[in-house]
């Protein structure tokens, strides 16, 4: 008979486990100066003003000197330069781009998922060249979108002002700011846009080449709540800040990226507004220099918080499988248990037949059983359960004896011999 084999396809697959691992800092939290007034230029010089003659000085996020104003913590410059240990600059963008603090890669995170609380921002930039009638005159292209943002682009490679509101009415924020803050953005860069990018009359070409432009952003700072999965963000959840942490964001941006010092936070948008001339189009040209702020004002952000512990937080390890289709794996199982169910039934079988004849066979069975056959005479034939049964002494008959005697044939044979 041929055998027959169950042919089953395995697939090896990758099994997750979770489980519970301590809490890390993965949140972001403000410091605690940064949550005892709005945190505008007005309030912290305040603070430093009524605790300098204490001898402490707990302003957020500047720090105040007779000539200038600086920023206070040098985490900010790590952050930019992507080589913090407390936080990264990271970009979110199905629903945006936001860019937030995140955290920075350490040895075995990628195995742990967890919830986090933190802070990002949003920015959104849309040109406004031709309502400031922007244009050149002679080697110049002066703007003049308000009395508080005019002025000529040739004269730097972009001129950045801040608002109190989205009118251009305004630029002394110094008291503060509303969320969202807005803040206007004159640029000229010695390149001509790219061909057959579309532009339109967004981009202004002076009479010797290059490209000016002017543009209205307005920044939102959020409260965010988002969970990080296999190294993948899966939740995101956005809520407005208050003032005073917009007024973080707004101050310390302001600050790092005064043309005055070529601070870091200039540079870095220097190169954006470089970058931008190489668009295809006017969206994409607005989009790239508003990512490239936010960058710039989350990371001077990062200097005014403090690591803090996750939402929740669990480990993750994965372990590779053999996986297999239900449909043969269930038929050997059904199988091994039709076995089972045969053993029992065969045992039921052997159990109910036990007394029919089987002590009886048994007994003939052994070599006193065979003994008892060839030299017992009708004692050997009854119905017996144990093998002294089979034998004449048993039952009070005198013993015999077994000897070898001549047969007739020529040979010799087994024979009873018995007493006289």
């Amino acid at each position: 008979m041929a055998d027959t084999w169950l042919h089953v396809t395995t697939e090896a697959v990758d099994f997750i486990n979770i489980e519970p691992v301590a809490i890390g800092n993965y949140s972001f939290g403000l410091l605690p100066q940064c949550t005892t007034s709005d945190n505008s230029l007005i309030s912290q010089n305040d603070i430093s003003e009524d605790l300098s003659g204490s001898g402490s000085f707990l302003p957020c996020s500047v720090e105040f000197a007779p000539s200038n104003t600086y920023i206070l913590s040098s985490e900010s410059l790590l952050v930019l330069n992507n080589v913090s240990n407390l936080a990264v600059a990271a970009t979110y963008y199905q629903t945006g781009p936001f860019v937030y603090l995140g955290v920075p890669p350490q040895a075995g995170l990628a195995q742990q998922d967890y919830t986090a609380s933190t802070f990002g921002m949003k920015t959104t930039c849309g040109f406004i060249t031709t309502q400031c009638s922007m244009g050149y005159s002679g080697p110049s292209m002066p703007f003049d979108c308000s009395a508080a943002f005019k002025g000529d682009a040739t004269e730097t490679p972009f001129d950045m002002v801040f608002f109190t509101d989205g009118t251009m009415t305004s630029n002394d924020t110094d008291a503060g700011i509303a969320n969202p803050y807005f803040f206007g953005l004159a640029t000229q860069v010695n390149l001509n846009p790219k061909e057959n990018a579309t532009l339109g009359s967004d981009i202004t070409q002076g009479n010797r080449g290059g490209s000016s432009s002017v543009m209205l952003c307005n920044s939102s700072m959020y409260d965010i709540v988002y969970s990080s999965v296999n190294g993948t963000v899966s939740k995101f959840e956005t809520q407005l800040s208050n003032n005073s942490v917009a007024n973080i964001a707004q101050l310390t941006s302001r600050l790092g990226i005064w043309p005055s010092f070529i601070t870091p936070g200039y540079s870095s948008l220097l190169a954006a507004v470089n970058l931008a001339v190489l668009s295809e189009s006017s969206e994409q040209w607005t989009d790239q220099l508003a990512l490239a702020y936010s960058k710039v004002a989350i990371a001077y952000f990062a200097g005014t918080v403090v690591a803090t512990p996750a939402l929740e937080n669990q480990l993750r390890t994965t372990s590779i499988v053999s996986r297999i289709p239900a449909a043969p794996l269930w038929a050997l199982v059904i199988a091994n248990m039709l076995f089972v169910v045969m053993g029992i039934v065969l045992a039921l079988f052997a159990m109910m037949a036990s007394d029919v004849g089987n002590k009886d066979v048994q007994v003939r069975l052994s070599i006193a059983g065979l003994v008892a056959d060839r030299f017992e005479g009708a004692y050997a034939r009854r119905d017996v359960k144990k093998v002294e049964d089979l034998f004449e002494e048993k039952h009070g008959e005198d013993s015999v004896r077994i000897g070898i005697v001549k047969a007739g044939e020529g040979g010799y044979t087994y024979s009873i011999l018995r007493r006289r």
